[in-house]
């Protein structure tokens, strides 16, 4: 009989969830490729198949943990009318795509203290650089609606846009080490209000 062909995309998928568990457990300079292979139930030679090494391992593994998240906080908030409602639902989508990679946070704070300066922590840096400008350009396009309609004053929008990633984040990795201090939800309100107040005439 015929074995069944193998899905060379499920596999990988199977890899990169391992290595989301492995590297959230371990660190990324602790762990091995040996560990991923092992909880990905596959030879510890196979893996070199898809990942050249763990540091190319490490940025597969950013893209696909960051994807979903980036497709919920700019594509599937649905339609709104006002300025005002854009900026709650983006603000709220925002924290929830955060809560999202939860698990690749740990993974991510860990990177930063260990990688400070490599080829892998500047790809990093080019991708959140990515993110960070299209919130800005999203925040800005929302702010200019409310200004022209009259419901928003003029503001600089680029510093607005990143204090709320500020604000976002730092919730976040509170979030993360404390949850009980910190309940997303009700302070996704308080952050719309807060934001909100600052921008209405």
């Amino acid at each position: 009989m015929t074995p069944p062909p193998i899905d060379k995309d499920e596999k990988k998928i199977k890899i990169l969830k391992a290595a989301m568990d492995v590297f959230a457990e371990k660190g990324f300079h602790t762990a091995r490729m040996a560990d991923v292979a092992e909880i990905a139930e596959i030879g510890k030679g196979t893996i070199y198949e898809y990942f050249r090494s763990k540091e190319d391992l490490f940025m597969e593994l950013f893209t696909f943990v960051m994807k979903e998240p980036i497709d919920y906080q700019f594509q599937k908030r649905g339609p709104t009318k006002k300025p005002a409602e854009k900026l709650e639902k983006l603000i709220g989508s925002s924290l929830k795509a955060y809560h999202k990679m939860e698990k690749f946070y740990y993974v991510l704070i860990n990177f930063r203290a260990e990688h400070r300066e490599s080829h892998t922590q500047t790809f990093y840096r080019s991708q959140f650089t990515t993110l960070y400008k299209e919130f800005r350009k999203e925040v800005g396009a929302i702010i200019e609606e409310g200004i022209r309609d009259g419901t928003f004053k003029k503001v600089d929008t680029d510093h607005l846009a990143s204090t709320m990633i500020a604000v976002m984040e730092g919730l976040m990795s509170q979030w993360v080490f404390d949850r009980k201090a910190i309940p997303l939800k009700k302070l996704s309100v308080l952050i719309t209000d807060m934001f909100l107040s600052y921008l209405k005439k």
